[in-house]
């Protein structure tokens, strides 16, 4: 095995910063949650105890590895490339990784589990601890990896590991750094991205493997294969990096469950590490922590705020989660660390209920208009929306979520603001059969035949939707309204999309993904909340605004309407959302609603 390499000043240092850190913690210097102050004092009893428990903690090993990262790697911060000093709790993790030891003198922890805020190094960190583990841990022909479920979010961190490595003259100088693969010739050392696409993960002798993102893998098998693969090497390190997540099924969630667990004495397993940020509880008198209305509580979760992430940052996630709920889970869980559901519920009914108005489509003769059409299958209900668009002197700007290459759902998502100058009308129409009515009333819980005879749902004749009369509908508004676009979902409408086309609409054909539904749902929620929303009331779309979810892109920065149950009807949603999709392409009327408006 061959002997670590020395770095300048190492064995003269006779500073302790991971301790430091896990001190000023325990003594309340430093802000954090919980879980964190449990790993602090948890490090504390185990240097008291160290003689009791055979673990011994090696200052000179855990000042080693912080001061390789000082020494040998830089990274960018505010566009300028800096030597990667370690901020305190950076420290506290790599320090505590590689301080701890063995009575045997293997490493102390094969496992850490490490759960923040966006925005604070995880991958940067857990990539300067792969650069290490290839050419400083001592290691004959150490295999490391950034493993994941597909290999674009395998390279993340890994592409972090070749810029640093290319930038520094140490490195650079010993290594052969290559397109898929980082190599130290020395001891035949290699440092790779993998995943379980094509079965890149079978056949493996890791050494360390760093799992980025966990909370986005559906299963366990990533962090299962990479364990297994270290079975052979006694000084094997699994690194599972992640913000907190959504599926309490998942193996992040139940990780993050165990890693509690430990931290509280619960479980007692010395060779897994944790360090999980997180907000307190509600305990006693004291309130809980309110990440939306008190910044005090903001380091908790982001231990690098101020140093690493910006405060601004963080300020205009939280603003636009005040504003927008389909933000709020989102923050929360990236942001403050807070596991939720999966889907959230997406316009408050109170919000949508503002931009109720009386208002007669006939006042609408002529006025350009633009529709979405939802059909279901032929057995359930079906919609047409038609929108129309009015000018707005007054400017708003949303923020939207956009793919780079709208062709290519693995391209990069990108946010960019769009000024609207324009507020809207929606007038929709739902179709249901008639014979199958009373059992879908049944089934969904809400009054069909009522709504029928009130005028908001047409029967049509027979068991199965009849898309004749859609298709009647549409052309009967048309002779009072200039329907511009139609825009449809090809699944199940192609045949009405034909009719509708010879009768000489232009129709234009939308797949109900990101790339099409994400921009105009964006925008419809910031209609709503600005009251640029004028609605009659329909207790059909109404009930849709209510049953609507929201689900969100791989980056978030994209959203969809979502139902988060078959009998939980959303086809309203859908089909104002198409509509304005098509309606934002075009320039707003002259016609404004000043009553409303102003």
């Amino acid at each position: 095995m061959p002997k670590k390499a020395r770095l300048r000043n190492s064995s003269a240092s006779n500073k302790d910063r991971a301790t430091k850190y896990a001190l000023d913690v325990v003594a309340g210097k430093i802000v954090t949650g919980k879980p964190v102050k449990l790993a602090c004092k948890r490090h504390l009893d185990d240097i008291a105890h160290q003689k009791k428990t055979g673990l011994h903690w090696d200052v000179t090993e855990s000042q080693r590895v912080i001061e390789f990262f000082a020494e040998c790697l830089t990274v960018e911060q505010k566009n300028e490339v800096v030597p990667f000093n370690l901020d305190p709790f950076q420290c506290f993790i790599v320090g505590s990784l590689f301080g701890w030891t063995n009575k045997d003198g293997t490493r102390r922890f094969k496992t850490a589990y490490i759960e923040m805020g966006k925005g604070s190094g995880k991958s940067p960190l857990a990539a300067g601890i792969g650069l290490y583990g290839l050419v400083a841990d001592g290691c004959q022909s150490p295999e490391i990896y950034c493993a994941a479920t597909m290999r674009d979010q395998a390279k993340i961190s890994w592409n972090d590991a070749k810029i640093m490595a290319q930038r520094s003259p140490a490195l650079s100088e010993v290594l052969e750094i290559g397109a898929n693969a980082i190599v130290y010739p020395a001891v035949n050392g290699t440092y790779r991205a993998v995943s379980s696409e094509h079965k890149g993960l079978d056949g493996k002798r890791v050494h360390m493997a760093i799992i980025d993102e966990v909370h986005e893998h559906p299963t366990a098998m990533v962090c299962d294969k990479m364990k297994k693969g270290t079975k052979k090497d006694l000084n094997a390190l699994i690194i599972e990096i992640t913000n907190s997540g959504s599926d309490l099924e998942s193996v992040c969630y139940h990780h993050h469950e165990y890693s509690l667990k430990v931290l509280d004495g619960t479980i007692e397993d010395n060779a897994w590490f944790a360090y999980v940020c997180a907000l307190d509880e509600k305990d006693g008198d004291k309130p809980a922590d309110d990440w939306m209305n008190d910044e005090s509580c903001w380091p908790k979760t982001n231990p690098g705020l101020g140093t690493i992430l910006p405060i601004q940052y963080l300020r205009k996630e939280v603003n636009e989660a005040k504003g927008m709920p389909s933000q709020r889970n989102m923050a929360a869980r990236l942001n403050f660390c807070v596991w939720t559901q999966q889907h959230e519920l997406w316009i408050p009914i109170e919000k949508w209920e503002a931009c109720r108005e009386k208002f007669d489509p006939e006042l609408l003769l002529n006025e350009p208009c633009w529709m979405g059409i939802d059909l279901s299958d032929k057995l359930d209900l079906s919609c047409a929306v038609a929108i129309f668009k009015h000018n707005i002197d007054k400017e708003i700007s949303v923020t939207v979520g956009k793919r780079e290459d709208p062709s290519n759902l693995q391209s990069e998502e990108k946010e960019e603001s769009i000024n609207i100058n324009f507020g809207i009308s929606i007038v929709p129409m739902f179709f249901i059969p008639e014979e199958t009515m009373f059992v879908r009333e049944k089934e969904d819980s809400v009054p069909y035949s009522r709504w029928v005879k009130e005028g908001f749902v047409i029967a049509t004749p027979g068991n199965t939707i009849d898309y004749d009369f859609i298709y009647q509908w549409i052309v009967n508004f048309s002779k009072k309204h200039s329907v511009q676009q139609i825009g449809f979902d090809p699944r199940g409408a192609t045949q009405l999309a034909n009719q509708l086309a010879k009768y000489g609409f232009e129709m234009v054909e939308l797949t109900q993904g990101y790339n099409n539904m994400s921009e105009p749902s964006q925008i419809l929620e910031a209609l709503v909340y600005e009251k640029r929303v004028r609605h009659n009331d329909n207790p059909v779309l109404r009930h849709h605004i209510q049953n609507a979810s929201v689900a969100h892109s791989k980056d978030n920065r994209m959203i969809i309407p979502y139902k988060t149950h078959q009998r939980k009807r959303i086809d309203g949603v859908t089909g104002t959302v198409m509509g304005l999709g098509r309606a934002m392409v075009a320039q707003p009327s002259g016609e404004k609603f000043q009553a409303f408006f102003f």
